[in-house]
């Protein structure tokens, strides 16, 4: 029997809104770390796992074409912000995956033939909007114009394998975890500035700090200090502007302020020190003189929570995009960018800042058992 078209439509209309009514997701509850009676500090707002997580498509896309296939990370690694543009690598892919938030899309940075990835680790992006690329299986650092064009290459030769990047000023700054060190360049004219670190250990350097056994990541604070993370040493070694070294912060361990496996680290408008720790699945937070402060996250795969973290990226604000996730008794500096190679949460974004109206209420006591958020500000 044929159904008439305007009965056809009114009854698929009757389903999308149906469908809407069921199947419409709820708000996540609120999350802070610390966990009470510690004053909180950070909110967990939101998670990108792949393109459906920037713009889902419609109850009535879905009903007509299906749910079409959309990209997904595969082994994200490092992340950078400039814009309302967050980046970040994926090695399985070969790819930086560009989220604008502004637009609502996601896609793969136009990288050419000669500047195709093979293996991308940590990314930074200068006030330009130029996006620098460290590839380990290249042994080089790639450069990409605002547009997405393929700029070249800096490399300090064979044997090379740059791992962790971040921009300060005009410098760029290059953990080279084969060469043991890292490498200074002028973003301007691509000369090598500096060396910071020793790849050979020497008379007695080792025991000074000097040594770097197997640098991954690299943040630079106001002062103009080097904060260099050592995954072999699970420590921090911490530098002058001049590459005099200064102190270590964190040994390895399994209590709050040690490591197990540190990876990605980055500095806030405050000077205070992120490291992320792939073991532990936290991020703990120092102080400029090495004292522990607090920590965020913990093993699992609910809201917030870490798995397999590899990288952390600071931005001096909090995009629009965010706002309306924000609790409105928390006043929001800036955002916290953590990578996760596995879980739901691969790309987990949280607010830094204070409560006006603490203690607050808690309504997500099941996620902070599980895991984290125990770690309170000193």
């Amino acid at each position: 029997m044929l159904i008439p078209l305007s009965l056809r439509r009114a009854l698929l209309l009757g389903v999308v809104v149906a469908t809407g009514c069921t199947s419409a997701k709820k708000p996540l509850p609120t999350l802070f770390f610390p966990e009470p009676p510690t004053p909180p500090r950070i909110q967990y707002l939101y998670r990108f796992q792949g393109m459906e997580d920037i713009k889902p498509p419609s109850q009535f896309q879905e009903l007509v074409v299906g749910k079409a296939d959309t990209f997904r990370f595969a082994h994200p690694y490092g992340a950078a912000y400039h814009d309302n543009k967050i980046f970040v690598t994926d090695g399985q892919f070969g790819i930086v995956v560009v989220i604008d938030l502004k637009e609502r899309k996601m896609h793969a940075l136009a990288t050419g033939e000669q500047g195709a990835l093979m293996r991308p680790t940590g990314i930074a992006v200068d006030g330009e909007g130029t996006v620098y690329v460290a590839d380990a299986k290249r042994g080089e650092v790639l450069r990409y114009s605002a547009e997405e064009k393929y700029l070249g290459a800096w490399t300090t030769g064979e044997g090379s394998r740059p791992v962790g990047l971040c921009i300060k000023g005009d410098r760029l700054y290059v953990a080279d975890i084969r060469g043991h060190q890292v490498h200074v360049w002028d973003i301007h004219t691509g000369k090598l500035l500096q060396e910071i670190g020793r790849a050979d250990p020497g008379a007695g350097d080792e025991l000074a700090g000097g040594y770097l056994v197997a640098p991954i990541s690299v943040a630079v604070d106001s002062q103009g200090n080097i904060y260099v993370c050592d995954s072999m040493e699970a420590h921090i070694s911490k530098f002058a502007a001049d590459g005099t070294f200064l102190q270590t912060i964190g040994n390895p361990g399994d209590a709050i302020g040690a490591f197990a496996r540190p990876r990605g680290i980055a500095i806030d408008p405050a000077d205070r020190l992120y490291v992320v720790d792939a073991a532990f699945e936290n991020v703990q937070l120092f102080s400029p003189a090495g004292k522990v402060l607090m920590f965020f996250g913990g093993a699992g795969s609910r809201p917030g929570l870490m798995w397999l973290p590899t990288a952390v990226a600071i931005t001096p604000d909090l995009p629009d995009y965010f706002h309306s996730r924000v609790d409105k008794e928390f006043k929001a500096e800036f955002m916290i960018l953590v990578v996760n190679q596995y879980g739901p949460g691969n790309v987990a974004v949280y607010a830094f800042g204070e409560h006006e109206k603490y203690p607050p209420v808690y309504t997500n006591p099941a996620a902070l058992e599980e895991g984290g958020g125990q770690g309170g500000m000193r």
